[in-house]
């Protein structure tokens, strides 16, 4: 069930962090970490680094993806 709400999340509101995935689930951040993590080697999400250039045209300047932490997004 997670792994679809995660899914679902990201499609409805772009690349997050697992942090801010597990705010708006309600779930601990560590649970949310090793369900991405699982996705992540399952091939259905995409890492993006802190600092990796962004592909979006809609962030400029305030890109989450130049945070500290990881980002999630659908492949």
């Amino acid at each position: 069930m997670l792994i679809s709400e995660i899914k679902e999340f990201l499609q409805k509101h772009g690349p997050a962090t697992a942090g801010v995935i597990a705010v708006n689930l309600n779930c601990d951040k560590e649970v949310v970490s090793a369900a991405v993590d699982h996705m992540v080697m399952q091939g259905r999400i995409q890492v993006i680094e802190p600092g990796d250039a962004c592909s979006c045209s809609s962030c400029p300047g305030s890109c989450p993806s130049r945070g500290k932490e990881k980002l999630y997004a659908l492949k």
